[in-house]
Parts: structure tokens; C-alpha cells; sequence
């Protein structure tokens, strides 16, 4: 084992024999390594003191709960403590890359973990963490707590030449397919159907999510978990909630297209 030089790694992998030629990996490179072997795992250990671990990586095909869920759960706990997490993903799925980006994920290493791969994806990662870093330190923009801007950068990374800013055009289509949401739980509300309403709410809160709008999926959220609940609440007042934060992030989402 190399002298640590780095900081404290969280690997989780289910497979004892991964986990162990990663893990070796790491060491190689310099950290220092805690195992666990499964998503719900991996949130136990970072929920206590997320600031002890230097960077996450996680197996995209995880038990319990899947590397790109954990992924996300790391990053709603984010939000509570101000602090961010770099988080690298492996998986067989060239697939995976996209919805892995779209989570928040920083680097994705496909096929199989080699050092070299290691080694180059922890530096790319690194330095989109430097990146980040002198962006805060020049007075640029910051969140709002409207976008996830880790979400909306992932998405911006996945333009293709020719073939127009991919951001936008998923701005473009989450914005037309909303409009129907909007519509669908204004009339639920109104009608009184439960059953419609909880369809529109979870649709927009999934769609929101994906696209990196988290106040409005959260919104989405405590609402849809009352109606699950069966708490006696105020529809006109929890519609309204909701489309503030829609108003909200039509508004930001629209600042962000790019012609």
C-alpha cells in the first residue's frame, strides 16, 4: 500500500473482488479507502460527516439502491450542509454516461476500472472542481436554489457538434410538456380528483428533477407525499406553491437557453 497523499475515498461496490482490486487502486494513487457495498451503505456513511470524505465512487448497478440513486440522495443531503461531494460512477453502460451526468455525477469511467482510467477520470474531476472554484472566486452567479447548476452544466456537456445546444433543446421540450402538467393539476385541484392529481404532480416532479429544477421538484414532492398520506390539506394553497415555483424556474430555465 502506497503512502496516503491524498484524502479519505468512499468506494462503494458490491462485488467483493472489485472492491478489492479498486480499492488497491486508489491506495496506488494515493488515498485512503472505506468500503461499503451498497448504496444504502454508502448514504450511512456520508450522512454523518460528508465533509470527511474527499470524493465518492460508486458502481452504477449497486443492491439496495443504485449508484445513480445514491448519487442523487448524496446530493439532496447536500443541500442541508452547503458542501459538495465530487462523485465518480463506473459502470459496464456506455448508456449510463447521460443519465449519470443528468444526477449530477462528475466523471463516469466505462468498461473496465484500469488505474490509468482511474487516474484519468479523478483528474478531469478535479479539475472541474478547480474550475468551480475560481468561477465562485470571480463573482460570477451563483445558484438560486431554483437549478441544480451541477445538473444544468452536466446536461450543457452533452453537445454534439452539428447538432445544436442540448440544454436548450431540453429546456425547449420540458417547457411544452409542462404547460399540460400545469393544466392537468390546476383541473385535478379543481375537480377533486385525487388520483389525477397525485399523476400530474409526480409527472412534473420527475421531469423537474432530471432537468436539475429542484425547488419545483421539491415542491412537487411534499406535495405529492401529503396526497399520498391522506392529510387533509389545502389544494388551492399547495397548487398555488406550485406554481410559483413553476413561474420560478420557467423563468431561470429560460435564462438559460442559448440560441
Amino acid at each position: 500500500m502506497a503512502a496516503a497523499l491524498n484524502g479519505l475515498v468512499l468506494l462503494a461496490e458490491a462485488h467483493p473482488a472489485n472492491r478489492r482490486l479498486i480499492g488497491a487502486q486508489l491506495e496506488k494513487l494515493g488515498y485512503q479507502v472505506e468500503t461499503v457495498s451498497n448504496g444504502v451503505e454508502a448514504l450511512k456513511a456520508v450522512e454523518p460527516d460528508p465533509k470527511r470524505f474527499e470524493m465518492v465512487l460508486v458502481n452504477c448497478q449497486l443492491p439496495e439502491l443504485s449508484g445513480v440513486e445514491t448519487a442523487k440522495a448524496i446530493r439532496w443531503l447536500e443541500r442541508q450542509w452547503g458542501g459538495r461531494i465530487p462523485i465518480i460512477a463506473f459502470s459496464a453502460e456506455v448508456d449510463d454516461v447521460e443519465t449519470c451526468s443528468a444526477v449530477g455525477i462528475d466523471g463516469v469511467l466505462t468498461g473496465p476500472v484500469t488505474l490509468q482510467g482511474l487516474r484519468e477520470v479523478i483528474a478531469d474531476v478535479k479539475a472541474g472542481v478547480q474550475a468551480r472554484q475560481t468561477e465562485q472566486s470571480s463573482g460570477l452567479p451563483q445558484e438560486n436554489g431554483i437549478l441544480d447548476g451541477d445538473t444544468i452544466a452536466g446536461l450543457r456537456r452533452l453537445n454534439e457538434d452539428g447538432e445544436g445546444d442540448f440544454l436548450t433543446q431540453v429546456i425547449d421540450i420540458f417547457l411544452r410538456d409542462s404547460t399540460v402538467w400545469m393544466d392537468q393539476i390546476r383541473s385535478a385541484a379543481r375537480d377533486g380528483d385525487t388520483a389525477g392529481l397525485r399523476k400530474a404532480v409526480h409527472t412534473l416532479k420527475g421531469s423537474s428533477g432530471s432537468l436539475g429544477a429542484r425547488r419545483l421538484s421539491d415542491v412537487c414532492l411534499q406535495f405529492e407525499q401529503r396526497i399520498d398520506r391522506g392529510e387533509a390539506i389545502d389544494w388551492e394553497q399547495w397548487v398555488g406553491q406550485v406554481e410559483e415555483a413553476y413561474e420560478q424556474t420557467r423563468a431561470a430555465l429560460m435564462a438559460e437557453r442559448r440560441e
